[in-house]
């Protein structure tokens, strides 16, 4: 849009503000001519309406520069970078999807509010749609928190002028309606559930605090707004690495992605900080020094670094203010509900089971599969081949030999195995394929259409073709009927767990790892440990982003998806199974390692009879998996033993 023609000529401090305000008021009474060109700058100009005209209502009490108590009606004067972020979206709202990503506090909901009671006063015909996650907090006439209540309250605190009348305007509670029988615009308000506005047309829906609408309802509300408008304004606060607002803020796409931080905040900023050797150090010292007691730090400021770091905040290596700093000393304040609601971190907003250096060593890893396609196998004999299959089940990250056969290696199949029911809400049945010697992802399988004693025999193929693979596999649930198939055939290389029983006097060997709350944390907390020292390789980034799905609720580990198959979301989404698999992978490497070079440093003479015997047995594997790794020096060292 360029400059605004006349937002320049505000003044933003705030006894300059009430005056500049007081006097357009003051002339516009009096002056028709005037009062029309207030209302066209108004209309061409909306940061020139928020600062004259807007007002906001903040029952948190706060004072301004000189310590003086502001009251719970203040003028809406924005700040710089509300001022770029309401810029940039006026410049394409209607015709693009905006994403607002928020600390708490930074007036989001407020400016989007403002922006449809622009629409509905300036622009004739238009039509806005307001969602939210439920009927209270779309409209609820007892509760400022609610999106109608601010259009309620706001509309009394415009100039009379500016505002149709009383008659003109059709307030509906019950259906939640704003009509403007002056020049027909309107609002409307949703609760996010299942085709929300289906059958409506919108100029631009507001999409209010999208990280919090419940889950399975966040992506309906996606999908059923999108072809009813051109544009949607989403605005959240992070919350968890899943959902529908972590997917359209982390995926590439044309929408228009802005960031409200409270760094950026004048009144939260003040005294900007690093820590350096345990002392305060300003950002910017010249224009944002730090205050008195910072400089150097007093005892009591010292104490709340002291109370901080007992419970578990990091003082080091982040920006802070004394106000942050205030924020997380505050009483039942946590390193996570901190970054939850002020620092906009998704993987650490909630008690994520995998943090940031978790995801920090992993995303080093991740890249696209070498080869996609799918596994064909003999049912009986379960000899099988690779076949390229665009999108198909099986990924690997492996070289293959002209006759598309794996090197050789020592490799474990982790296996977890759901239901196979292939509808829209199935979970999916998942295999990850680790090679136990250089500790790295090398393949996964996922599906779910695939019944349990297919999966089985599945990964029964697999293993063979992968030399004899140890195969573990989740054995609770679905994973009884895998075992059972497991059982019933010949395949010499499984899981084995030791199961005691009868009041712990007998022991007995069983096959397949079975989850219980106390190893729970064990598998993640070794599949985390491992990819965050890079003993494991990751290179999955359907993996990875299951990861981040994974939370404690009530002390124990929970994915934030499971369950939620209430609604179309579900499909094709995946449930924490490619986790599972590789940590139950992990676990039989754990149970059996694998021999790595140098670990039997003993050398075998080269025409010795076990030499003989190894060559005999490599030429044999070689003939039977196809893969033929030697040197030419070591194919005519191999044609001389024959002499």
């Amino acid at each position: 849009m360029g400059k605004e023609p006349f937002y320049y000529a505000v003044p933003k401090d705030l006894p300059d503000n009430l005056r500049y305000r007081i006097a357009v008021l003051e002339r516009a009474a009096e002056d028709l001519e005037f009062r029309a060109a207030m209302m066209g700058a108004s209309k061409r100009d909306i940061l020139f309406w928020l600062n004259t005209f807007c007002w906001l209502h903040e029952p948190r009490p706060a004072r301004d520069k000189s310590g003086n108590e502001l009251p719970q009606i203040i003028p809406f004067i924005t700040w710089p970078h509300q001022d770029v972020a309401i810029r940039e979206t006026k410049a394409v709202l209607g015709y693009e999807d905006i994403g607002w990503e928020k600390s708490r506090g930074e007036g989001g909901s407020w400016i989007a509010v403002l922006f449809g009671l622009h629409d509905f006063l300036f622009y004739p015909m238009s039509a806005v749609g307001m969602v939210s996650k439920d009927e209270r907090s779309v409209d609820d006439p007892s509760d400022s928190g609610s999106l109608f209540w601010k259009l309620d309250w706001e509309l009394t605190k415009l100039p009379k002028w500016m505002v149709p009348p009383q008659n003109k305007i059709i307030r509906n509670k019950t259906n939640h309606s704003f009509v403007n029988m002056l020049n027909h615009a309107t609002i409307n308000g949703f609760s996010a559930v299942a085709d929300v506005a289906s059958g409506n047309r919108k100029k631009w829906f507001l999409m209010d605090e999208l990280s919090k609408f419940p889950q399975g309802d966040d992506y309906e509300a996606m999908a059923s707004t999108q072809h009813v408008s051109n544009s949607r304004l989403i605005i959240a606060t992070p919350r968890r690495t899943a959902g529908a607002y972590y997917d359209i803020m982390h995926h590439d796409s044309s929408m228009l992605k802005l960031i409200l931080d409270w760094q950026d905040n004048p009144t939260r900023n003040v005294g900007l900080y690093t820590m350096s050797n345990g002392v305060p150090v300003a950002v910017d010292p010249e224009n944002n020094p730090l205050p008195a007691n910072y400089d150097p730090p007093t005892d009591e400021v010292k104490k709340r670094f002291d109370r901080l770091r007992r419970n578990g905040f990091a003082l080091d290596n982040r920006l802070r203010s004394p106000w942050y700093d205030h924020e997380c000393d505050r009483a039942n304040a946590t390193p996570q509900k901190i970054a939850r609601e002020l620092d906009r971190s998704y993987s650490e907003s909630m008690d994520q089971v995998y943090r940031e250096p978790f995801f920090r060593a992993a995303e080093r890893t991740v890249r696209a599969p070498t080869f996609r396609g799918d596994f064909i196998f003999h049912p009986e004999t379960f000899a099988g081949e690779v076949c390229a299959v665009e999108h198909g089940p099986l990924s690997l990250w492996l070289p293959l030999d002209m006759r598309g056969r794996p090197p050789a290696g020592s490799y474990y199949i982790g296996a977890d195995v759901a239901g196979g029911g292939a509808g829209s809400y199935s979970s999916n049945s998942a295999l990850c394929i680790i090679n136990g010697v250089t500790m790295e992802q090398v393949g996964e399988f996922v599906s779910n259409s695939i019944r349990p004693d297919k999966l089985a025999d599945l990964s029964m193929a697999l293993g063979r073709w992968l030399g004899d693979a140890l195969l573990n596999w989740e054995a609770n649930g679905p994973g009884m009927t895998f075992l059972m198939q497991v059982k019933e055939s010949t395949y010499p290389n499984v899981y084995q767990r030791t199961v005691i029983w009868n009041r712990g006097a007998k022991k007995t060997q069983t096959i397949g790892w079975h989850t219980d709350p106390s190893n729970r944390e064990i598998m993640h907390g070794e599949l985390l440990r491992a990819v965050q020292e890079e003993e494991l390789t990751l290179r999955s980034a359907a993996l990875l982003k299951e990861c981040g799905q994974y939370i404690r609720q009530r002390g124990k580990i929970v994915h934030v998806l499971g369950g939620t198959a209430s609604s179309t979301n579900s499909k094709g989404e995946a449930h924490g199974d490619l986790v599972v698999a590789a940590a139950v992978c992990l676990q039989g490497i754990r149970k059996r390692p694998a021999v790595r070079e140098g670990d039997v440093p003993l050398e075998i003479p080269p025409n010795c009879l076990a030499a003989r015997m190894e060559r005999d047995e490599r030429e044999r594997q070689m003939v039977e998996h196809g893969w033929d790794d030697r040197t030419n020096a070591e194919l005519c060292e191999s044609s001389r033993a024959w002499y």
